[in-house]
């Protein structure tokens, strides 16, 4: 009978250290495993270490590389491959276990002894002085933790760290479930009913009791055992050049929220690197699968506010859709690009340059009652955030928080300067983004265009205004499960009254958030929050918000002048490519295309490669470092980001909101440009740099 393969994440980190014939030859042996583990040419014998699993076993790949799997029923799992004398040594200290909670996962005794000896405590001796720690504090008792499952020696030992970084590397030793648990429970975010209750898988009734096919299907299980659903998906997997971990390791609330049923629009609200761009790839995946399936003539709509965006998301579901071998019935497009095509020779010619430039004609004709910046500030917060196209809409708009308050009469005055403008516009075919989602909005509402996608998934939502996002939406079957909205309220741009007022749609009761990065460490993830809100107090979404992930702290460096900062970016770069870093996962961040053009030259003049990520140019096209302004690295991710320039962040931001009346709007708007760069320094996996010249 032919094994199961079960794939782990250390398994297919291992792999990827291979050469591409070494992987072939490692797929012709898990070939011959699953059907028969008993060949001779596998060779397969125990593993002579001295603290290892005793189900461990060693198959032979070729005369150098060793294959470390565990046999469990119909399961076989492929734990570990590399050449002879490393292979054998990661088995050392590792063991299969199970949590308290049904879960599975790997174990390091020997990894638990070191930090133990550091700690000064041994399962023996307790030889410290008891002081009380943060978790203590908190009202979190020993009992409390052994609850969890953690050994008593550690439930000790963690009621006494009072230091962030010593609590974030002692909970390391434990599987990631428990390393959040505890997270939350150290920063007393979370009362510990909450926290046992959500670590509980509620499919599994009886921990104690279940077979491993069972703790196969645990929902933290998943997070590090992977059971390939075919042959075809397991060569696939480990012919890759390179592997994505996201394709196959879910977090639970990923999971769960990709593969839920629901009968209304549903909202997934998460920070950068909490997995929101992965769990649309899914949830696309799942639908296309289960729910609006191809050969039924389904169609479904993948929305990014950005073509780079919609490239990078396309290569991701194609990769995805490969592996598990679904057919691909999703559409991914900008947002912009979407509304145009839905127009075709509806489509309004746009210019931006050329409407302002419309807007300051208008105001030149006459002598009107408030500044030109009141009026062009009014029109991108209130007209163009409704799509407001008539005097009844905008005496009915809601201005709260204008700064300026208007009755009837002055809302007819003002509304006179934006009726010449919409004359203009019409007399000259100039066209802006929103008033073409209106046009659509327009056609779809009176049944000249019907809606022709079965489903939904908007990302970024945030910075899209709502005439767009109601525009999309109408371009979409109402039903169960056809509109998925993923969005980051501390990244928006266009307040937002409600999704039921502004969009159109009701997600009362389908609201769900992601709080863990995944991809940025700790250090990184608290510098990027400290900048965003710059010692103030957070909301309660961002309390929740953390990494657990260890790393170096970010190097923050100012300098003399500009050549000096430049030349130090350009000597930290060439350090990274000589370290081994990929030069594409390289990314140097600009506040606008001027400094990334200077910046360009003096790579030219070091010989450095490099590509402007513009328009839909992702990092995938690079031999060379990846330059991108700070607003086109939304979405992407890279092991190491430099902010440089970082002084001259929102320098942009002029008098102009002095005139309008609004004493928070220039606030609101530095408020963005904390935002921005906030988002790219969460792009960073392993290493932030953050440049500015002194004075």
């Amino acid at each position: 009978m032919e094994k199961n393969i079960v794939i782990t994440d250390t398994y297919m980190f291992s792999l990827l250290k291979l050469n591409n014939n070494e992987k072939k030859q490692a797929v012709s042996t898990v070939k011959q495993m699953r059907s028969d583990i008993s060949i001779p040419s596998l060779s397969v014998h125990a593993i002579d270490r001295e603290k290892c699993d005793p189900k461990f076993r060693s198959a032979r790949v070729n005369s150098d590389i060793r294959l470390i799997f565990y046999v469990d029923g119909e399961y076989c799992f492929l734990l570990y491959i590399d050449h002879h004398d490393d292979a054998y040594d990661w088995c050392e200290g590792k063991y299969f276990k199970k949590t308290d909670f049904g879960a599975t996962y790997i174990f390091d005794v020997l990894k638990e002894e070191k930090l133990l000896s550091e700690f000064g405590s041994t399962e023996q001796s307790v030889d410290y002085e008891k002081s009380v720690g943060v978790l203590e504090s908190n009202g979190i008792s020993q009992k409390e933790l052994i609850k969890l499952g953690i050994a008593k020696i550690h439930a000790e030992n963690l009621l006494t760290i009072d230091n962030d970084e010593q609590f974030v590397e002692y909970i390391e030793i434990f599987p990631e479930e428990l390393q959040e648990a505890l997270m939350d429970l150290y920063m007393g975010e979370k009362a510990f009913d909450v926290v046992f209750n959500e670590i509980q898988d509620a499919e599994i009734r009886n921990e104690n009791q279940i077979d491993i096919s069972q703790s196969l299907l645990q929902k933290d299980t998943k997070r590090r055992f992977y059971v390939t659903q075919s042959m075809e998906e397991l060569e696939y997997l480990m012919e890759n050049e390179s592997f994505d971990k996201w394709t196959i390791f879910l977090h639970p609330s990923q999971e769960k929220f990709a593969n839920i049923h629901v009968n209304g629009p549903m909202l997934v609200e998460g920070g950068p690197g909490t997995g929101k761009t992965v769990l649309g790839i899914h949830r696309a995946a799942y639908l296309a699968q289960n729910v609006f399936k191809p050969e039924d003539g389904k169609k479904i709509l993948f929305c990014t506010y950005s073509k780079k965006l919609a490239r990078y998301i396309s290569d991701n579901i194609d990769k995805l859709f490969l592996q598990k071998g679904i057919t691909n019935n999703v559409e991914v497009v900008g947002v912009d690009s979407f509304i145009s095509q839905q127009l075709g020779a509806n489509t309004l010619a746009v210019s931006m340059e050329k409407f302002e430039g419309l807007a300051k004609y208008v105001y030149s004709t006459q002598r009107w009652k408030y500044p030109y910046n009141f009026y062009m500030y009014e029109y991108y917060q209130v007209i163009e955030r409704y799509g407001i196209v008539t005097l009844d809409q905008y005496l009915n708009a809601d201005r709260t928080g204008m700064g300026v308050g208007l009755n009837e009469n002055n809302r007819k005055g003002v509304w006179e300067f934006f009726r010449k403008l919409f004359e203009e516009q019409r007399k000259r075919g100039i066209a802006t983004f929103v008033n073409r989602a209106e046009k659509l909005l327009y056609l779809t509402e009176k049944g000249e265009l019907k809606p022709a996608y079965d489903a939904v998934i908007i990302d970024e939502a945030q910075d899209l205004e709502p005439c767009k996002l109601r525009a999309i939406i109408s371009c979409v079957k109402t039903g169960p499960d056809s509109v998925m909205i993923l969005a980051d309220d501390n990244q928006r741009i266009f307040n937002l009254r409600s999704w039921r007022s502004d969009v159109g749609i009701n997600v009362v009761g389908r609201t769900h958030y992601l709080y863990l990065n995944y991809r940025t460490t700790k250090e990184i993830s608290d510098y990027a929050t400290a900048v965003l809100f710059k010692g103030g107090d957070k909301n309660d979404y961002m309390k929740n918000y953390k990494s657990i992930v260890k790393g170096n702290d970010p190097i923050v460096q100012g300098y003399r002048d500009e050549s000096k900062e430049r030349e130090a970016i350009v000597a930290t770069i060439s350090g990274l490519i000589q370290r081994g870093t990929e030069p594409n996962q390289i990314c140097v961040v600009f506040p606008n295309t001027n400094e990334l053009s200077k910046f360009e030259s003096v790579l030219d003049k070091h010989n450095i490669e490099h590509l402007f990520l513009k328009e839909d140019i992702i990092p995938q096209d690079s031999t060379g470092v990846c330059l991108c302004n700070v607003n086109g690295i939304k979405g992407l991710e890279f092991r190491v980001v430099i902010i440089s320039a970082a002084d001259k962040y929102g320098n942009w931001i002029t008098n102009k909101f002095d005139d309008i009346g609004d004493p928070d709007a220039k606030l609101r708007y530095l408020k963005q440009v904390d935002c921005a760069r906030f988002v790219a320094a969460t792009r960073a996996r392993d290493e932030l740099y953050v440049t500015y010249t002194e004075g």
